[in-house]
């Protein structure tokens, strides 16, 4: 999920900008930058990642990115609370994040300006809010990785529901909830399915003694 806050005295960017950075939304407020060649990157995707869109970009445009990342432990979640922190005096100009509900929570809360360019206005209307506020680019897949030398391919879980069975017990190890993208995931299965089934899944988890 990519967003920017984009400067009215920056308007030549928006022809010159790379197709993965046109679809970044803006901050409200634009008092917080000090150099017009600079541009204050928050993200919470890998540096290894993130550096080579950011590499590209300052090859195209001349511009100078500042990134500021976050601990692996509280992915996203750092830098959103570090957004609320700052609104009053906001550093950042661009925020690049997969997390999409605290994203669009900081979009209720304006913490964004609508953007639009050519690039955004193709994506479909599902993947970008109504107001041009955030917009979505690319897919993310929620996977079960085990190790082949301890278990078997027999035994591999076929279902979510199916780390909740006994053989599993001691064997789960998940990503924290209370932060990045696992919190959207439990919330997303939490309204797919009924209630009876998420609490059955989140207790087996419990008593399969999951690890965070």
């Amino acid at each position: 999920m990519i967003r920017l806050r984009y400067h009215p005295r920056n308007m030549h960017v928006q022809n010159a900008i790379l197709a993965a950075i046109l679809i970044l939304m803006c901050f409200t407020s634009n008092g917080c930058r000090r150099d017009e060649h600079v541009v204050v990157l928050y993200v919470s995707a890998d540096e290894h990642i993130a550096r080579q869109v950011i590499n590209a970009f300052e090859e195209q445009t001349g511009l100078r990115v500042l990134m500021v990342g976050d601990t692996e432990a509280k992915k996203t979640t750092g830098l959103v609370e570090r957004l609320r922190a700052e609104k009053s005096q906001p550093r950042a100009d661009v925020f690049w994040s997969s997390e999409i509900f605290m994203t669009i929570e900081l979009a209720e809360e304006e913490f964004f300006q609508p953007y639009e360019s050519e690039t955004t206005a193709q994506l479909p209307s599902q993947f970008r809010d109504q107001q041009n506020r955030w917009h979505g680019f690319a897919a993310r897949a929620r996977v079960v990785v085990y190790a082949p030398d301890r278990l078997p391919e027999s035994e591999i879980p076929q279902s979510w529901m199916a780390l909740t069975s006994e053989q599993y017990n001691g064997r789960i190890v998940m990503a924290d909830p209370r932060f990045g993208t696992t919190g959207g995931h439990l919330g997303a299965m939490m309204a797919y399915w009924d209630r009876d089934s998420y609490q059955a899944f989140a207790q087996g988890l419990v008593d399969n003694d999951v690890r965070l």
